[in-house]
């Protein structure tokens, strides 16, 4: 029995700590690697995110001036018909019979 401890904590013993070190290590890699791998995805889809978001706010932007141009041109040919006297039956921007008068532009 004593020699069995001391041949086991002799050999056996650093064998043991050594594998297990050894898989703590590979443990510590392989998380590693887990948490950089999930850092990616997620940064990925943080700026996927993101992107759509910006994206959807310049196309909303854009969108607010352009109807802003034609409101504002539509008004200002109004006021100038208006002006000089002459009928003025353009309808304004939005409306069904305003296509035509967007194709123009």
């Amino acid at each position: 029995m004593v020699t069995y401890r001391y041949l086991s904590d002799k050999f056996l013993k650093p064998l043991h700590e050594k594998i297990r070190s050894e898989g703590l290590e590979q443990g510590i890699e392989q998380g590693i690697e887990q948490g950089i791998e999930q850092g990616i995805e997620q940064g990925i889809e943080q700026g996927i995110e993101q992107g759509i978001e910006q994206g959807i706010e310049q196309g909303r932007q854009e969108g607010r001036e352009e109807e802003r141009h034609r409101w504002t041109g539509w008004n200002q040919r109004r006021l100038d018909a208006e002006e000089k006297g002459e009928p003025f039956d353009e309808p304004p921007p939005g409306s069904n019979g305003s296509q035509e008068q967007r194709t123009k532009e």
